[in-house]
């Protein structure tokens, strides 16, 4: 018996959630998908080993809302098309047929695509210094552009839902898209996105606002910021 956290172990609400335990397996990255994006047998051989572990809650690695401009590394998760949430509610059932809440976690990568061959997109251009070596530009997004990405967070989380993932997480950490617009140091804009502190949340408050829309207010949202 666990003297030092005895809560622990202890089923726990989080919202609507009746988690049967404490412990959540924080997301990462397998890079075991297929390279059109979709969920492979490994992948699934995977999390059902985790969950076998019978966490209470499992946020499924970072998976990329628009196969383009905003997906990360090759093999890594998309969730662009309705074609891939047969194999996404595979993965979802592998989880929760254990018991296990299952969450997705949706991205879009911003300015890490020039560690891709794509663009490298953001709130405002600028130029950066890879690893304080190697200058890449970054190009700002239009306002069309902006609205396009909630869209498409959108969209992913309502397949995530019809894949039967309990709830989503949506990325806004680590320099990516999200957190770029958050950051005075990437965002530079002089219009609704930029300047203060609520216009530079204005994107991922809107992200949120479309995903509501889209799923649902009772379909969980957890936002990871930094």
């Amino acid at each position: 018996m666990n003297t030092e956290f005895p809560m622990l172990m202890k089923p726990g609400p989080i919202g609507r959630w009746d988690l049967p335990n404490r412990i959540v397996m924080a997301p990462m990255g397998t890079l075991n998908a297929d390279k059109d994006g979709s969920v492979t047998d490994r992948t699934i051989k995977f999390y059902a080993e985790q969950a076998k572990g019978r966490m209470g809650l499992i946020v499924v690695e970072c998976t990329f809302v628009d196969e383009g401009a905003g997906k990360g590394e090759e093999n890594s998760q998309t969730l662009a098309r309705d074609d891939q949430v047969t194999g996404m509610a595979r993965l979802a059932s592998a989880i929760k047929d254990r018991g296990v809440k299952a969450v997705l976690q949706l991205n879009h990568m911003g300015k890490q695509i020039a560690l891709t061959d794509r663009p490298s997109l953001g709130p405002s251009t600028m130029n950066e210094l890879m690893g304080g070596v190697m200058p890449f530009p970054i190009r700002g997004m239009s306002k069309a552009e902006i609205k396009q990405c909630e869209r498409d967070f959108a969209k992913a989380a309502w397949r995530a839902k019809m894949a039967g993932f309990d709830g989503v997480e949506i990325h806004g950490s680590i320099n990516h898209l999200i957190a770029m617009f958050c950051s005075p140091f990437y965002n530079h804009r002089d219009d609704e996105y930029g300047g203060s502190p609520e216009n530079r949340v204005r994107f991922y408050r809107e992200i949120v606002e479309e995903v509501q829309k889209e799923c649902g207010k009772g379909f969980p949202i957890i936002a990871r910021l930094a």
